[in-house]
């Protein structure tokens, strides 16, 4: 029963949350992803969670081997405009 315990710890949380992760990252899995965004749902935290394809952790930083240009910019993207959203709404 993972998701009622991630569900339960993830209640608390009413501020919106943003979410960026690369399909192929090892140490989070794309099923824990969906588990957390599926909690988040539930919970009616506001939320966008995005899982790039192709990509796998830290996909965004320079230093990383696997570094990826396109995806870091949509992800760069994608972030200005979640805090753009939420930040004037505050």
């Amino acid at each position: 029963m993972q998701f009622a315990i991630e569900q339960a710890k993830l209640r608390p949380i009413t501020w919106p949350v943003l979410g960026v992760f690369g399909e192929e990252d090892s140490s989070i899995p794309v099923s824990a992803v969906n588990a957390f965004e599926y909690a988040l749902n539930s919970n009616q935290t506001p939320n966008e969670v995005y899982i790039f394809p192709r990509v796998g952790h830290a996909f965004a930083n320079p230093s990383n081997a696997r570094f990826a240009v396109t995806q870091t910019r949509d992800a760069w993207n994608k972030t200005l405009a979640f805090l753009e959203k939420h930040l004037k709404s505050a």
